[in-house]
């Protein structure tokens, strides 16, 4: 079986810089895959939610992981961020979130 390579797209200004205002620590990823509360969100480009899907698809073929997808939101344009009601259930019943450009 193949190993699981996770990638972390942070970018610059999540650092511990004296110059950078107003930003906050990244989560350390976690431990463990296991019975983590995943949410899919597409950043609303055509493609973004088939492309979720088939990671979905992927990681939940595989026994070791372990993921319960909770919910799938689309943000309603490319150049906003989620709504605050979508957010907000982000934050609080999901673990992970997985998020996609999909062009």
């Amino acid at each position: 079986m193949a190993n699981l390579v996770l990638l972390d797209p942070t970018y610059e200004a999540f650092t511990d810089a004296p110059a950078k205002h107003n930003v906050r620590a990244i989560a350390p990823p976690p431990k463990s895959l296991k019975k983590l509360r995943v949410g899919l969100l597409s950043n609303g480009k055509k493609n973004g939610v088939a492309l979720l899907e088939a990671v979905w698809a992927e990681l939940s073929d595989r026994p070791d992981v372990g993921l319960e997808k909770v919910m799938t939101i689309v943000k309603p344009s490319i150049s906003v961020p989620p709504l605050q009601a979508d957010m907000k259930r982000l934050i609080e019943d999901t673990d992970v979130v997985i998020t996609a450009i999909g062009d």
